[in-house]
């Protein structure tokens, strides 16, 4: 799983990927800032719906990690990334509720 994460390690945005050897892919963290400066400028669906700073501290420094994970296969993680997912919609939801 390639992160964007601030210095606080708050995830801005995450991508999960299978390794073919269960190693580190160098381009999966190329992909993952080039789907980020687009979704930022709104150049895909997304329309701009992001910012280029941690929405939770508003750092700007943002750096990639990409780190195996406990699961060797996409179906395996896909429950666990499932509920990652609700639980980061359910926060988003908190907080745009929040901000008045």
């Amino acid at each position: 799983m390639v992160q964007l994460l601030c210095p606080s390690r708050h995830c801005v945005i995450g991508l999960a990927y299978q390794s073919p050897d269960g190693t580190a892919n160098p381009e999966a963290v190329v992909h993952l800032k080039a789907m980020f400066d687009l979704m930022v400028a709104g150049d895909i669906t997304t329309l701009g719906v992001l910012k280029p700073w941690c929405g939770l501290c508003k750092s700007k420094d943002l750096r990639a990690e990409d780190e195996a994970t406990v699961f060797t296969t996409m179906d395996e993680a896909k429950p666990m990334l499932d509920e990652l997912e609700r639980e980061q919609a359910a926060t988003r939801t908190f907080w745009e509720a929040s901000k008045g």
